[in-house]
C-alpha cells in the first residue's frame, strides 16, 4: 500500500513520488515511483537506482515513471514558472476550449484556477506578466507603479466625466497587481443580499487566504494611527480580523512579510497546467465568456453589441441584444487625502488598521512611500471621505510623535485643497468647509462596482439575460459596494461562481475545497 505523497518542485518540472515498502530477502528496499512532469506535459520514463543509508543499514530504491498513478500525482505549478502563460503572438489560429476567461483579472483568475480542475480553459489578458518585473510591485514602489503609465506598465489611466481620475489595471492579477494590498472580507449584508451560499463563501475565502494573505503589519507609525483612531472614539477596537465591522481593526494584506505583493495571479497556482492556457496582450473580437472589471465588462458588452441601442446606433455598433441596464449603476467609493509631514522617517506601510463607522465610511492610513527613487520619504497620509474623525485623528495625542506640534490642522488641510488631484472647479471656499473639501478634492479609491448588475443586466447565476453561454463574474455584477476594499470580494465571487458552474455541470460532488497537501518526511 503507498505510504504517503510529496509534491517536489524543481525548475519547471513536477515530481510526485509514491513511497512503497517492500521487503526482499536480501534486506529492506523501497520502491519509489517518480513521474517527472516536463513543460510539454508529457510524461518519460526515468530509471535511475537510489542507494539510502539508514541506520548504517544500504537501502537501494528503484525509481521509475508510473503512468497508471498520473491521475494521483500532484500537478500544481508555482508562480512565476508558469509554462501555460504564453504571450498571444504564439497563439494557434484555431482552438477550442470547454471555457474561455476574457480578463485574467482579480475574479478571472480563481474563476480559469477552479474551473481547470475538471475542463478545458482558455484566459485571455490583455496585459502582461506581473512576475516580469516583481520589484515594480512591491510595497515601497506603490506609487511609482500607480503612477507608471508607460505603454509596458501595469496602469492605464482614465478620466470620468466629472473629472476625477482614475486607473485601471493591464497585467495578469488585474488590480491587485497596482491596488494598496488591503484584504478584508465583505461585510454580512452584502453576501446575505447577493444571494450567495453563505457556506460556499466562506469556503472560497480561506481557498484564497491560503495561498496569498497575511497578516498587515503593525509597527510604530500604524500603532500610533491605531490608538488615535481608538482615542478619537472609533470603538470598539477588534483586534485582528477579516471581518468588516464598526469600530477600529487591524486587517490582512497581500503583501507577505518582505513587502513583496502577491496577486490574484498566484492563485493559478491552483490550476491543472494540462487544462488551462493563458495567453498575455490578447485582443478579444468576439465574447464567448466574459470576466474583466467594473468598467470593462460593461465596455465589452456593449463593443459587441449588447446595451443601450440608442447609445450602440450613435457610435455605429450593430446591436444584438438591447439591454438598457448595460452600464448602469457604475460606481466608487470616494476618496480624499490629508497629508501630514512627519518630524522624522517613518517605517514603509500601506494599510494595516482600519477605523469603520456609520454605514459607509471608513478611514485607512499609509507611510513612507517612495514618490521618486531618488527621494526617501513623503508625508504620511490617511486616507478616507475627509470628515472631523480623521482631523481628530491627526490632532491626537496617541498621534503627536509623527506631525509637527507648530503646524495647525487647518493648514495642512489648506496645503491639500491646492494639489491638483483631478480636474474638477475649485470653490473659493475648498479649505474652509469640509464638505466643499471633499467635493472639490475628491479622488477615486479604485473600488469600482457595477455596470452589469445581477436581476439587471444577469440573472442570479451571473448569465447576461436574453443571451445563452454568457456570464459576467467581477465586481461589476454587483449592486452595492462591499462596505471594504473589494479584492477579497472578488477573489471570493472567482472561486464561488467557479464551483457553482462545476456543481451545475455535476462535476463537483466532493467538498468544495481541494487543497493539494503536501506531506512532510515526518508524516510519512
Amino acid at each position: 500500500m503507498f505510504v504517503g505523497c510529496v509534491g517536489l518542485v524543481w525548475s519547471l518540472r513536477i515530481f510526485s513520488l509514491l513511497i512503497v515498502p517492500m521487503q526482499r530477502k536480501c534486506g529492506g528496499t523501497v520502491l519509489i515511483a517518480c513521474g517527472l512532469r516536463h513543460e510539454a506535459h508529457s510524461w518519460d520514463e526515468h530509471f535511475c537506482w537510489l542507494t539510502v543509508n539508514l541506520k548504517g543499514k544500504s537501502l537501494r530504491a528503484f525509481v521509475v515513471a508510473v503512468f497508471t498513478l498520473q491521475p494521483y500525482f500532484c500537478h500544481a505549478e508555482t508562480a512565476p514558472r508558469y509554462s501555460f502563460v504564453q504571450e498571444a503572438s504564439t497563439a494557434p489560429e484555431v482552438s477550442y476550449h470547454d471555457y474561455i476567461v476574457v480578463g485574467g483579472g482579480v475574479a478571472g483568475c480563481p474563476l480559469a484556477a477552479t474551473l481547470s480542475e475538471t475542463a478545458n480553459v482558455l484566459v485571455l489578458e490583455r496585459g502582461g506578466s506581473p512576475y516580469a518585473k516583481p520589484e515594480k510591485t512591491d510595497k515601497g514602489n506603490w506609487v511609482l507603479n500607480i503612477l507608471d503609465t508607460l505603454p509596458d506598465s501595469f496602469t492605464e489611466v482614465i478620466v470620468t466625466e466629472d473629472g476625477v481620475y482614475s486607473h485601471r489595471a493591464r497585467a495578469l492579477g488585474g488590480g491587485s497587481v497596482i491596488n494598496g494590498g488591503f484584504y478584508s472580507h465583505a461585510e454580512p449584508e452584502f453576501v446575505k443580499n447577493s444571494g450567495l451560499d453563505e457556506a460556499l463563501v466562506n469556503d472560497s475565502y480561506r481557498w484564497v487566504e491560503k495561498k496569498i494573505v497575511f497578516e498587515a503589519p503593525v509597527l510604530e507609525w500604524q500603532a500610533a494611527v491605531r490608538d488615535g483612531l481608538v482615542e478619537s472614539g472609533v470603538l470598539p477596537f477588534n483586534g485582528v480580523t477579516y471581518d468588516h465591522i464598526n469600530g477600529t481593526k487591524i486587517g490582512s494584506t497581500i503583501f507577505d512579510m518582505d513587502d513583496h505583493r502577491h496577486s490574484a495571479a498566484d492563485l493559478l497556482e491552483y490550476a491543472d497546467p494540462k487544462n488551462i492556457k493563458v495567453y498575455l496582450h490578447a485582443t478579444v473580437h468576439k465574447i464567448i465568456f466574459t470576466q474583466e472589471s467594473a468598467i470593462g465588462s460593461p465596455q465589452l458588452l456593449m463593443l459587441s453589441g449588447i446595451g443601450p441601442a440608442d447609445q450602440l446606433e450613435a457610435l455605429g455598433i450593430e446591436v444584438v441584444l438591447d439591454q438598457p441596464m448595460v452600464g448602469q449603476g457604475l460606481g466608487d467609493n470616494p476618496l480624499n487625502f490629508l497629508f501630514v509631514p512627519s518630524p522624522e522617517p517613518v517605517e514603509i506601510s500601506l494599510v494595516s488598521v482600519v477605523g469603520i463607522y456609520l454605514p459607509t465610511t471608513y478611514i485607512e492610513a499609509g507611510s513612507g512611500l517612495n514618490l521618486l527613487p531618488s527621494v526617501d520619504w513623503i508625508p504620511d497620509f490617511i486616507l478616507d471621505f475627509l470628515n472631523q474623525t480623521v482631523i481628530n485623528v491627526a490632532s491626537s495625542e496617541s498621534f503627536s510623535d509623527f506631525r509637527f506640534r507648530l503646524i495647525p490642522t487647518q493648514l495642512l488641510v489648506d496645503l491639500v485643497a491646492l494639489v491638483p488631484f483631478n480636474q474638477r472647479p475649485r470653490s473659493l471656499d475648498t479649505a474652509k468647509s469640509l464638505e466643499q473639501f471633499c467635493n472639490d478634492t475628491v479622488m477615486s479609491f479604485w473600488h469600482h462596482h457595477g455596470g452589469c448588475q445581477v436581476g439587471k443586466v444577469l440573472d442570479h447565476d451571473y448569465k447576461v439575460l436574453g443571451v445563452d453561454g454568457l456570464r459576467v463574474v467581477d465586481a461589476s455584477t454587483f449592486n452595492s459596494t462591499p462596505g471594504t476594499n473589494p479584492q477579497a470580494t472578488i477573489m471570493m465571487l472567482g472561486r464561488t461562481m467557479g464551483v457553482r458552474i462545476q456543481k451545475e455541470k455535476g462535476i463537483r460532488e466532493v467538498h468544495p475545497t481541494s487543497y493539494v497537501h503536501t506531506m512532510h518526511s515526518d508524516e510519512l
